[in-house]
């Protein structure tokens, strides 16, 4: 099972890209929130970037498009768009899917179910 940061980074941005009944099949499976979709996408950029320079400019900039979009709904206010409901539901999680299948296209990477099973998708990049 490979456990480095863009393979991770893959799977993350996949289920990032998924529709939202896939999403919440995955989350039910991880026993997790909605927030855990974009929050191992962050972990393993940061890994990626720490481990890794060699990113192109235009990953670069798919990559902080798709933070800037989910940075524009987080915080206390946007509660009601990180629940269920939210990630079925808000217009701001159909965007977030469309950032993550254009951070996908540039680094050339299908858009593609990933597996369910959260051990497949490497190590916990939030560990010190």
């Amino acid at each position: 099972m490979p456990s480095d940061a863009k393979h991770s980074l893959k799977l993350s941005l996949q289920a990032l890209a998924q529709p939202a009944d896939f999403q919440l099949l995955l989350l039910d499976s991880w026993a997790e929130p909605p927030a855990e979709l974009p929050e191992r996408v962050v972990q393993a950029w940061r890994a990626l970037l720490a481990r890794n320079t060699d990113v192109t400019p235009e990953q670069r900039s798919a990559m902080s498009a798709l933070f800037d979009k989910i940075e524009a709904f987080s915080g206390p206010s946007n509660n009601e768009h990180w629940s269920e409901y939210g990630l079925r539901e808000s217009e701001h999680w159909n965007h977030v899917r469309s950032r993550a299948r254009t951070c996908l296209d540039a680094f050339h990477w299908p858009l593609e179910a990933p597996p369910l099973d959260i051990k497949d998708y490497g190590e916990d990049f939030s560990s010190p």
